[in-house]
């Protein structure tokens, strides 16, 4: 005798029920990279003295206010709109690490970033997860709303 005999339900999940588990298990992902990105910056701000370079200090600071915001944010979105607060979440990865990028290359705002840089590891680590992740909640929304039925009115 099997289980679902005795319970008298189907062994196999329903298709609705292990996508909402995907979503859950993304969603979770992705708010964890949001915070982990923000608290890389905030322990360069705090800790490593990213608060006295001029305008960079004040924009790291910024970043862990956005990081912790979007957290939240899409941890706390209904399902409906999650789509739009995960791609806000991916942008948020991707334009962190565009900036990281680009002060390796060149100076932004006269400062110049290097892969000796503490933490820069964990950080590109990071925000490339989340920019995978967040996309992909993304993508899958466009695609639930691509496909809902038309209801006349």
């Amino acid at each position: 005798m099997d289980a679902s005999t005795v319970t008298g339900r189907s062994a196999a999940r329903p298709v609705a029920t292990r996508r909402g588990a995907v979503t859950l298990v993304a969603r979770v992902v992705g708010v964890a990279m949001l915070a982990v990105t923000a608290a890389i910056h905030l322990r360069l701000y705090s800790h490593y003295g990213y608060r006295h370079i001029p305008t960079e200090g004040n924009l790291f600071l910024l970043n862990v206010i956005g990081g912790f915001t979007l957290a939240v944010v899409v941890l706390a979105t209904p399902r409906r709109w999650l789509g739009i607060a995960a791609f806000g979440g991916a942008g948020y990865e991707l334009v962190t690490l565009a900036g990281f990028v680009y002060a390796i290359y060149r100076s932004l705002f006269g400062f110049r970033a290097s892969t000796g840089e503490p933490l820069w590891k964990d950080a590109v680590t990071a925000e490339a997860i989340g920019i995978v992740v967040l996309s992909g909640i993304t993508l899958a929304a466009l695609n639930r709303w691509r496909t809902r039925p038309v209801t006349e009115g």
